[in-house]
């Protein structure tokens, strides 16, 4: 048999194969001893193509919010990528695409002649004047070294300064560093966001999905965290499309106006799926789309603050 060939038996198993899956184990009949073109075709084809089920997932996730969690709950989920596979591939995108463009998500802007955050007499943080911008081009820069930004953020933060005196002033210092590295330099809100970007589907889908069950009884939770999926990979697709657009036009595309446009279709292909996957009347969904909305960002900030400030102090 030819490197290239299937093997007549699988390699996992041992089972005798009648095609090029094992009915024993499910394992695909091919090995790595094959010419790198054929390696790189299987890639890509797996990872654009999704076996040709990607583009009616992005249909029905676009055209017909909440029809595919509605599917999937009732069994018909061959036809669909798997909703956390499309969800972690949209997330590693979205990180890719921040790494390489020079697009920062939120940039704080201050007067360059001064520091944007000192620290008072009392030991509390001082911040003049200080604006923010989202998804902006940021300004010319040398060449960013990961390494080195990344050790200059953590210092900055774990350090606060030097200063090591009593927690509250070490606390305050390092907020104060945190503030000014961020404005001196817009890259480093990208990596922080691209670090803190796993914690965050750690948490959102799970508290999306225990607040869809709160008022939602009726359903399974496993149901709740599929719809919790499909919701986050929409509004991390649109701000994929939102963050290549400011990228491409080099800033011509405001910002602002992008994130608008985004958070007003979220916020309608959330309500939309809410009524078409729990089935109840217009007057209800409104209602509850609108305390869960402000329940979940609550949470969310609440849990952030919380993470941050422990990070700063340990």
């Amino acid at each position: 048999m030819s490197h290239h060939e299937s093997p007549a038996q699988c390699q996992n198993c041992a089972a005798e194969l009648s095609g090029p899956y094992c009915s024993a184990c499910g394992q695909h009949a091919v090995h790595l001893h094959r010419p790198i073109w054929e390696i790189a075709e299987d890639f890509l084809h797996s990872v654009v193509h999704f076996d040709g089920r990607l583009w009616t997932t992005l249909r029905s996730l676009f055209l017909r919010p909440g029809q595919m969690t509605m599917d999937w709950a009732d069994g018909r989920q061959a036809r669909y990528v798997p909703p956390i596979r499309l969800f972690i591939f949209t997330s590693l995108l979205l990180v890719i695409t921040l790494t390489l463009s020079d697009v920062a998500l939120l940039r704080l802007v201050s007067d360059p002649t001064r520091p944007a955050a000192t620290l008072s007499v009392d030991g509390g943080v001082v911040i003049p004047e200080i604006s923010l911008e989202v998804l902006s081009i940021t300004p010319d820069l040398p060449p960013a070294d990961p390494v080195v930004d990344d050790a200059r953020l953590r210092q900055l933060l774990q350090d606060g300064g030097g200063v090591q005196d009593a927690d509250e002033t070490r606390l305050a210092s390092r907020i104060s560093s945190g503030v000014n590295a961020l404005a001196a330099d817009p890259r480093l809100s990208n990596q922080v966001i691209g670090k803190s970007l796993s914690r965050f589907m750690l948490l959102a889908v799970p508290l999306m999905s225990v607040l869809l069950w709160l008022f939602y009884r009726r359903r399974f939770l496993a149901e709740h965290v599929v719809f919790a999926l499909n919701t986050h990979t929409f509004f991390f697709i649109g701000l994929l499309i939102a963050v290549f657009l400011v990228w491409i036009s080099r800033g011509l595309i405001p910002g602002g106006w992008l994130l608008t446009i985004l958070w007003t279709g979220y916020s309608a292909h959330f309500l939309v799926a809410l009524k078409r996957m729990y089935q109840q009347g217009w007057t209800a969904t409104v209602i509850k789309s609108a305390v869960i909305t402000v329940l979940y960002m609550s949470s969310l900030l609440v849990a952030g603050m919380l993470l941050l400030v422990q990070f700063l102090k340990s």
